[in-house]
Parts: C-alpha cells; structure tokens; sequence
C-alpha cells in the first residue's frame, strides 16, 4: 500500500496519471464499498496512516461527481457554508504573477484585504475574524525538519519557518476564518510536525483547503479563480471544489472539513 501510494503522488507531482498505482488503490480501497456510495453528494474520508497522503480524487471512478471531502469529525461533511462576504489575501513574494488573479477572484465575494504575508499580517488576519484567509507563496518542505521547512517571503521581512507560522496559528484565540486556502506547495502534509490543516482545524477553522504535493503555480492559480468563482455563484463550498475540480481537471489540492454543525445550504436554484 505505502508502495502504491508512493508511485501515484510521484507521477501526479510529475503531472502525468500513474494508471497502475491508481487502478490496484481504486480496487482496493473503492470498490468494495462502490455500491454504498454517493455519485452526487461529496463523498467523506477519514483516512489514517500512510492514506493520510493519498490524493482520493485520483482514484476515484468518473461518475463520483460530488467531489471528495476530508473530514476531521462525525460531522466533519456538514460544513457546507457558502456566503463568504469578506478575505484576506497575504502574498509571499512579487514573483508570483498569478496572485493578481487570485485577488480579483477573491473580490466576485467581497472586500479584500492584501498583504504581504508576514508574521504580523498573519497574526492579524487570523484574529480580524474574516471569512476567507487565502496565502499564495512558495514554500520548500523539508521532510527531515518540517518545522524549519521556510517560506519565501518578500525582500526585507524576517524569515519565515514552518515552525514560526503553526506556532502563532496555535496560540491565536477567538473566532477563525472560516476557510482557509493553503496555495503553497505540500501545504497538505498530515499527520507530522508541519501538519497546517490539523493545526487551523484545531483551532475552530471551519475548512482548509491544502495542497496534496508540489502544485505549478499557474495551476493553483487557475484551481483558486474557478473555487472563488463557483462560490460567488451561490454553490456550497463542497459543491463549488467538485466543480473546480471538474474544470480545471487539477486534482492536487484536498479540502478538509472541520467538525461541527450544518451550515447554510445552496441557493434554491442550485
């Protein structure tokens, strides 16, 4: 399993579809349960161990269209809000070109705060009690010392660790946004030292969408401005990920669902 799991991350982050790998996973995992699942609801995993890295949307049959949820609690599924009125966009670093769009997305929803992402921007924007906090930066993990993993940040700031962006997140007391958009690369990484979804989760972060490997820019670029697009049309935040998804046919990021009550629904033409 830890070997299949391996193959299939490597070709997607390589950007070709490791057919073998996802065949011998969908087998094992899907298609046992394949009867009991739902073609037009999000499907909710808990995943533990070595899956904790698998990217399910990849293995997953065509005509499971609801998209795939990952969920943190019973009611992890339920988190279904979709009127964001206000965001935070922190940027790393001048030389991403597509973070111009990711605002002008961002602003279909609302007003939108930018900044450039720092210590004191992130402490701000985590306590400012926005609805979305969406960060686009480039981000090196470094499997041996994930805390000291560094972002790349702009000409001037203090440097930046893994460590120094997860330690404030845990000590910040309040409300939480209300979905937070990891655009960095392995943001996704579960289950170890350099865990951000579990730690913004933990926090009363309703969802974090996070990056299942080293993602292109331009594709998180293209995948953000299709999610915020959706939203604005008045789809639910599982429903609006499945579409982007679907037209971006870019499967490398995973949404997490933090536990809790029902949230709004969809618009009744939806």
């Amino acid at each position: 399993m830890t070997a299949r799991v391996a193959d299939l991350l490597q070709a997607l982050e390589a950007g070709y579809v490791a057919t073998d790998a996802a065949a011998v996973l969908c087998r094992v995992l899907i298609a046992p349960v394949a009867d009991l699942l739902p073609h037009r609801e999000p499907v909710v995993v808990h995943a533990d161990g070595v899956l904790t890295a698998l990217p399910f949307r990849a293995i997953f049959p065509p005509q499971q269209s609801g998209g795939i949820v990952y969920g943190e609690g019973e009611q992890g599924h339920m988190r279904v809000n979709s009127a964001y009125r206000s965001a935070v966009h922190l940027v790393g670093t001048d030389e991403l070109s597509g973070s111009n769009l990711e605002t002008a997305a961002l602003r279909k929803l609302g007003p939108v705060a930018l900044q450039p992402f720092t210590v004191g921007s992130l402490k701000q924007a985590l306590s400012d009690a926005t609805d979305i906090l969406h960060i686009s930066c480039h981000f090196e993990l470094d499997p041996a010392q994930p805390r000291r993993s560094r972002f790349a940040i702009m000409p001037g700031e203090p440097d930046l660790t893994a460590a120094d962006v997860l330690d404030l997140i845990a000590s910040q007391k309040g409300r939480s946004p209300r979905l937070v958009f990891l655009a960095f690369c392995d943001s996704g990484f579960r289950g170890g030292p350099a865990d951000f979804p579990g730690v913004l989760l933990a926090q009363g972060v309703d969802a974090v969408i996070a990056a299942a490997w080293k993602i292109p820019e331009f594709e998180a670029t293209r995948f953000a401005c299709a999610l915020y697009t959706h939203l604005s049309a008045g789809f639910t935040l599982t429903t609006a990920f499945a579409k982007a998804e679907d037209q971006t046919r870019f499967y490398g990021f995973k949404l997490f669902m933090g536990a809790g009550s029902p949230g709004q629904k969809e618009r009744p033409d939806r």
